[in-house]
């Protein structure tokens, strides 16, 4: 099916799951950015957005009755609703055709067997008309509107119409329902629109003689007892508990705040009156008349009211009317155009004309007369609205038509910018004080060029729109600011403010557009006289001209090139390049004022030549005073200060062992001394011990012991096939007593308690291992048991005359290994360096004959 849909001219899309696939095909001429993609949350947005269809080609191939609207539903409902981790990649055959991929060519056999090979050869085909996307209202009024693909496509992206708008799909949970009573809610609506505010009561709230009478909720009251409460408290019941009441009537409340303070617009709204209809074999109901309310608390006795907007009034639900229109041609004018009543509208002529109209229709729907207080999406239809009355006039813009007649072509902008401008004199004359780009800016805005200007925060956006403001309303230019976010109007507005702007700049926000407030502004700025201070002005100008002069020579100067062709910013630039840590050739300031190129170039050319005749002159890297071959600094004089006073320490300290001296001086070679030093390399271990260790005895057990590490070593441990070596100098016995404290806790927690154990192994864990928390306890037994052994193996070590391991060996490593190996080598040479027959001159022989004093001394043994 995707091959006939590509082959009709509709771009179609694989998407591929868990074991499967289904079928997409996009609703607009466009593509994804790559053949394949899987960023599912992009692309069940493009779905969730209308962009995208989705067909299951396989409920064709059964034999049950099928549907249009269960073919999209079924993948939407499996997929997009509910199983959208089940997605791994979509597949667009549209753009894998631009990049050039192609299927595989066909091989088939005429029919005089000569074999014929088919190449794809993609065709330019004119597409079907695509069905109109949920959102994109059709109209039914015998005439074809010229509306261009790019309008009707910033209109489907404006005017939600699927039934994930509460105004199409007013489900249980949106609504928060009010016991009105069915008879009142026209007197209701119009207590409302004149201002009084209605409280709201909890619906167990009820007196003792009504619960004696089994009722348990106040909607269950009789109507004319709720009618009475309604006409003389002004209260009616809200559908929530007592006990619930204060924190679901707060979190409302603070949660239709936010909106407003965020995106200007009072999305909490009263529902009035509801239509059951059906779409789809699905039963919706859908709200009829909105009222834009506010709520607040009343009070100590902790009861919310709700009271009129006073920037908004009763609207009919405009998204409903037109999702009946496209999809049952139901046109209900008695709706749309409602008739007012003098405090809002008519609710009954209203609501008799939408039962009017689907009798007249023939449609089983039905009007049911509820009031709900609900947080509603209703801003984006009256862009909307404006968007599909007015495109033409906002066509007549040359931005405009730019973008909607040919958005993917460089914009021409017919205003051209001045060959120079004097930023100079535009800073003058801004507020606020801006670097060249952002002069440059203005400049081109005040021209009535079409830019866009970009930068991250913190690179003066605010200060160059403030600028650009004024500069305009100083050319007489009226200028519109719009934001996504108050935030930014804000800012805008109090740099105004400061800049002496503010009563020139109307706020058109929703929350502070009343009639009022801006005709008390337009008042005010109509009226506002300023007196300018010119002596004040010239003097500032004279202070402006005096220090751009300043600035002017100090650039000039910075560029000043010397007899030696280089100016101060060209030198530093130069010095910047050099190595930091050389040295540098001292020179005077004569020299450099006088220098120019005549002079410095043979000083250059003696500098380039002079290690050719230094270099014979330098001793070899292997001579003693190699290290005067440069000029000793203060630092390198201290240096060998340094070390001549360390060797002058380390004589003395040789003097003040009796017999040291003697020992050191019957050395007659380096190789004695060196057979000196590495007998001092372990001082602990006495003369007498090294002679035990050539006997046969100490050489049985070092035997032993080499073999029992390499017998340990060559084993492989349980557990260490996931963790390293190095988990043996880990504390395994406490670790393994808190992962079985983790195992034997509650259920709850009991996961969260095992990963933090498993944590603590992290470091040690091979890559690529995975410990899972149920195989934690015996992994750490069976390290412990590991751990235990070479304990063993430690104590083994200690027997051995001589031996000294560190409490954290670890046999199992390379280094524990090359330790041991080490330690027994050290000891069988040094035993040998030792022998009674060594000679009686030699190092040995002369510790042996060293005096008991000098014996028992730490310098005197090995």
């Amino acid at each position: 099916m995707a091959a006939a849909l590509e082959f009709c001219g509709i771009a179609p899309l694989l998407w591929l799951v868990n074991g499967h696939a289904f079928l997409g095909y996009w609703r607009e001429d466009t593509s994804l950015s790559t053949a394949a993609s899987d960023d599912v949350p992009e692309l069940v947005s493009l779905v969730q957005r209308g962009y995208i269809g989705l067909v299951e080609t396989t409920m064709l191939t059964g034999r049950q009755l099928i549907t249009p609207a269960s073919l999209r539903s079924s993948p939407e409902s499996d997929y997009i609703e509910a199983g959208q981790e089940k997605i791994q990649a979509v597949t667009d055959i549209r753009r894998a055709r631009f990049d050039g991929i192609h299927p595989l060519p066909a091989r088939t056999t005429s029919e005089s067997g000569e074999p014929v090979v088919t190449n794809y050869v993609p065709q330019a085909k004119a597409g079907p008309v695509v069905p109109e996307k949920q959102g994109k209202v059709a109209r039914h009024d015998g005439t074809a509107p010229n509306v261009p693909a790019r309008v009707t496509q910033w209109k489907n992206a404006l005017l939600d119409l699927s039934l994930r708008n509460r105004l199409i799909n007013f489900t249980d949970t949106a609504r928060f329902p009010l016991a009105v009573p069915s008879t009142w809610i026209g007197p209701f609506e119009d207590l409302i629109n004149n201002g009084t505010s209605i409280s709201l009561i909890p619906s167990n709230q009820i007196s003792a003689v009504n619960q004696e009478r089994g009722i348990r909720f106040g909607r269950d009251l009789p109507q004319d007892e709720l009618i009475g409460m309604l006409s003389a408290k002004k209260a009616v019941y809200a559908e929530v508990s007592e006990e619930a009441y204060n924190s679901k009537m707060r979190g409302l409340a603070y949660k239709a705040k936010t909106q407003t303070e965020e995106t200007g617009a009072n999305n909490l709204y009263l529902a009035l009156g509801s239509l059951l209809w059906e779409l789809d074999g699905r039963t919706l109901r859908s709200p009829l008349v909105l009222v834009p309310v506010n709520l607040t608390s009343a009070g100590k006795n902790g009861l919310y009211r709700v009271t009129l907007d006073e920037a908004g009034q009763s609207t009919p639900n405009y998204c409903l009317l037109e999702k009946l229109t496209q999809t049952h041609g139901l046109r209900i004018p008695g709706l749309a155009e409602p008739a007012e009543d003098g405090s809002g509208i008519d609710l009954d002529a209203a609501f008799n004309a939408v039962r009017e109209a689907i009798s007249a229709k023939g449609l089983a729907f039905r009007v049911e007369n509820t009031v709900d207080l609900s947080m509603l999406q209703f801003a984006k239809f009256r862009l909307w609205k404006d968007l599909d009355e007015s495109w033409e006039q906002f066509a007549k813009n040359r931005l405009m038509d730019h973008l909607i007649s040919s958005p993917t072509e460089l914009f021409n902008d017919p205003v051209k910018a001045a060959d120079e401008t004097d930023l100079d004199a535009l800073s003058a004359h801004c507020p606020i004080p801006a670097d060249s780009s952002q002069l440059q800016a203005v400049a081109s805005a005040v021209a009535g060029q079409t830019f866009v200007l970009e930068g991250p925060p913190g690179t003066g956006k605010s200060q160059t729109i403030t600028n650009l403001l004024t500069r305009a309303i100083v050319e007489g230019k009226r200028v519109l600011f719009v934001a996504e976010k108050r935030a930014a109007l804000d800012v805008v507005q109090k740099r105004l403010e400061e800049v002496g702007m503010g009563p020139f700049s109307l706020d058109l926000h929703d929350k502070g557009s009343k009639p009022a407030a801006v005709r008390a502004q337009i008042k005010q700025a109509l009226e506002l006289r300023l007196d300018s201070d010119a002596q004040q002005l010239d003097t500032a100008s004279t202070d402006l001209a005096s220090a751009r002069r300043g600035l002017i020579r100090y650039a000039s100067r910075l560029h000043e090139e010397n007899g030696a062709q280089l100016s101060l910013y060209s030198a530093r630039t130069k010095a910047l390049t050099f190595d930091p840590d050389g040295s540098a050739l001292p020179l005077s300031v004569d020299f450099t004022a006088s220098a120019n190129e005549t002079v410095l170039e043979p000083v250059r050319a003696v500098l380039r030549e002079l290690p050719e005749y230094t270099d014979r002159a330098r001793p070899s890297t292997n001579h003693p005073w190699r290290f005067v071959a440069s000029a000793a600094s203060a630092d390198a004089k201290d240096q060998l200060t340094g070390d001549g006073q360390r060797i002058d320490a380390a004589l003395d300290v040789l003097r003040s062992v009796e017999g040291l001296t003697g020992v050191v001086s019957s050395a007659t070679s380096p190789s004695e001394l060196r057979i000196f030093a590495a007998l001092l390399e372990d001082r602990s271990v006495p003369v007498e011990t090294l002679d035990v260790v050539r006997s046969g005895q100490w050489s049985a057990g070092a035997q032993h012991l080499e073999q029992l590490v390499s017998a340990f070593a060559a084993v492989n441990h349980p557990g260490l096939e996931k963790v390293g070596p190095e988990a043996m100098d880990l504390p395994l016995q406490d670790i393994l007593g808190r992962a079985e404290q983790a195992a034997a806790s509650g259920f709850f927690g009991r996961k969260k308690r095992m990963l933090a154990v498993v944590a603590e192994l992290d470091a040690v864990v091979h890559s690529g291992a995975n410990v899972r928390p149920k195989e934690l306890v015996q992994l750490l037994q069976n390290l412990v048991a590991a751990q235990q052994q070479i304990h063993g193996l430690q104590a083994e070590a200690q027997a051995v005359p001589g031996m000294a391991v560190p409490q954290r060996w670890n046999p199992l490593t390379e280094a524990g290994q090359q330790a041991l190996e080490h330690r027994l080598g050290w000891l069988r040479w040094a035993a040998q360096a030792v022998q009674p027959n060594a000679g009686d001159n030699s190092v040995p022989s002369k510790l042996r004959c060293a005096p008991s004093s000098t014996a028992a001394s730490p310098s005197t043994r090995t």
